[in-house]
């Protein structure tokens, strides 16, 4: 078989936004020889009121680091900086990243990234921004929901900090009936789950029906949200990111 269609015959749905499911995800599965399903669990958008970002864009110069929890936060936020803050606001300002592909977002818009963890993640960045040379206070781009890992760590640690959501995430209430019957019949092999809310969502549209297929989680701590939901993930990326889900799928089917 082909190196690069090692997953060739898996059925795979992806419960990632449409919004943003469609690259790299779906690529790099497509590369590796799967059969794509999308179907998204969450609806992402602006914020329904622009005001708490907008206050934070008029003080950027408070704040000695800027750290990006997403790419979609990347995305939401710069979209907004553009139109109020105009190119001002962050040239005095650290950058931090999640991990390297958020950090790659971050640069399409010209930025520098000054902060990556070693290993992509809640808990790798929560390390990361409690050095010493990460100055304070630490302003933190996120969505709406999502864990708290990194808040609450901080906040342990004695760390100034403050919250804004630059994007909101909601539930889909309706699975799409075709899928969940292949879902039923076992024939989608595998369910990526990529963050703490797509776990509760998904969970809540497929119920029961999760037990007929394999999950893969993007990280500790989505795993510990499935866990919490009910459900232990059969895989899980070493490397929280896309490629490394698509590794740890490709690495389990391997061993048979």
């Amino acid at each position: 078989m082909d190196s690069e269609k090692r997953l060739l015959d898996q059925v795979v749905l992806v419960t990632r936004p449409r919004v943003n499911a469609e690259t790299p995800l779906v690529d790099r599965l497509h590369a590796a020889g799967a059969s794509v399903i999308l179907h998204p669990v969450i609806n992402i958008s602006p914020p329904e009121n622009w005001g708490p970002v907008d206050d934070v864009l008029t003080r950027l110069s408070e704040f000695g680091t800027v750290a990006f929890l997403s790419g979609t936060g990347v995305q939401y936020f710069f979209g907004r900086f553009r139109e109020v803050a105009g190119q001002d606001g962050l040239d005095e300002c650290k950058i931090a990243s999640l991990g390297r592909a958020t950090a790659e977002k971050i640069r399409s818009y010209g930025e520098t990234v000054d902060f990556i963890p070693e290993v992509s993640g809640s808990d790798s960045l929560a390390e990361r921004l409690s050095r010493p040379d990460v100055p304070e206070p630490i302003l933190l781009l996120r969505a709406n929901r999502g864990s708290d890992v990194i808040a609450n760590s901080l906040r342990e640690r004695n760390k100034k900090i403050e919250e804004v959501s630059v994007y909101e995430s909601h539930d889909i209430e309706r699975v799409h009936p075709q899928t969940l019957e292949l879902m039923q019949d076992g024939r989608i092999d595998w369910v990526t789950i990529t963050s703490s809310a797509i776990a509760h969502s998904t969970v809540s549209l497929f119920g029961t029906a999760l037990r007929n297929t394999k999950l893969a989680s993007i990280s500790p701590t989505t795993s510990q949200a499935l866990r919490q939901a009910g459900f232990e993930a059969d895989v899980e990326a070493t490397e929280y990111d896309f490629d490394g889900i698509v590794k740890a799928i490709i690495n389990f089917e391997q061993r048979f």
